[in-house]
Formats: C-alpha cells, sequence, structure tokens
C-alpha cells in the first residue's frame, strides 16, 4: 500500500475514533497492521488507549505486543545506515533532506512507538528496572525526534 493511500485510510480511522466509532476504526486498521506503516500506528494507538484506559492485564499485553509489531513494520521502512553513519550521528545533526518521504514518515512512525512502549513499560512492570527500562526507551524516542 502506498503511502497516501496510508495516510487517507489512517485519517478515516482517526475520524471514526473521534465520533465515538471505536469499533469501526480499529476494525480498519487491524488487517493491514503487519504491512502498512500507519495501519500498524493506528492499531497500536488504539490498543494502547484501551490499556490505559482498562489498566487490565490481558489489554497490556496486548498494547505492548501490537507496538512490538508496530516498532517492527516501521524498522522495514526506515532508512538502512551504516556503521560510520550510525556513529556521525551521535556528533551531527542528521539531514533529513537525503530522506524520501517514506523514510520519514518511518522515523517519526518508529519515534511515536517507541514513546508509547516506554509509556507501557511503566505500568507493566513497577519495578526500578522498568523505570530504568522506561527511561532509555524516552531517551531513545527524544533522540530520533531530534
Amino acid at each position: 500500500m502506498d503511502l497516501d493511500t496510508a495516510l487517507a485510510e489512517a485519517k478515516i480511522a482517526v475520524d471514526l475514533f473521534f465520533n465515538n466509532k471505536f469499533n469501526d476504526a480499529e476494525a480498519l486498521m487491524k488487517p493491514m497492521a503487519t504491512s502498512s506503516m500507519y495501519h500498524s500506528v493506528g492499531h497500536s494507538v488504539f490498543t494502547y488507549l484501551e490499556a490505559m484506559l482498562t489498566f487490565e492485564q490481558q489489554h497490556i499485553a496486548a498494547a505492548s505486543e501490537a507496538l512490538k509489531q508496530c516498532l517492527s513494520v516501521c524498522n522495514r521502512y526506515r532508512k538502512k545506515n551504516t556503521l560510520t553513519e550510525t556513529i556521525g550521528k551521535t556528533f551531527k545533526k542528521v539531514n533529513y533532506d537525503q530522506y524520501t518521504d517514506l523514510e520519514a514518515h518511518a522515523e517519526l512512525c518508529s519515534a511515536e512507538a517507541l514513546l508509547l512502549k516506554a509509556m507501557l513499560t511503566f505500568i507493566e512492570d513497577e519495578t526500578l528496572t522498568s523505570l530504568i527500562k522506561g527511561g532509555m526507551k524516552i531517551r531513545n524516542c527524544f533522540a530520533m525526534y531530534k
């Protein structure tokens, strides 16, 4: 599915969501969640919201799995960097002009999914280790947004 079609369907799903048609919005996103980046983000956001509102363990586990799958889908579309480019990113700003539209969208979707996964880490397990893991995920997410 191309980027414009995925964005249009994601907009329709958001409109459905804000018009209290939650099941319809999720039904629109779920079938393509394993292959389309925006469908995957939409499905994971809806699952994440359900987990955050209910605090039930099965919803939290489902949201964690959906976000893990979303990160996997987004990573397929992200720009592949060489070792020197990866090291260079720590010292200089990333030039997003070299990215295609799909790669730039993949970076943003990946950062959003990582942030949601970090927030979910805090309620998934309330130990010091999960607090540290969540903090590290938020730091990585901030670096991606930068």
